[in-house]
């Protein structure tokens, strides 16, 4: 299956506020983690985002 994630998150962001730690789970997280897992599970995976730029 073909799977398009649209934008990376904010890693920085997630540090900052503790996602691990308040909302389990392991690092990445956001679009550039879902873009992991599903590449992990064998699908063609296009991860894109608009402010990659900025």
């Amino acid at each position: 299956m073909k799977v398009t994630v649209f934008g990376f998150g904010n890693q920085k962001l997630y540090e900052r506020i503790n996602v691990a730690e308040n909302y389990g789970g392991e690092p990445p997280f956001g679009g550039a983690g879902m873009a992991l897992d599903f590449a992990r599970a064998g699908h063609e995976v296009v991860l894109s985002d608009p402010f990659l730029d900025e």
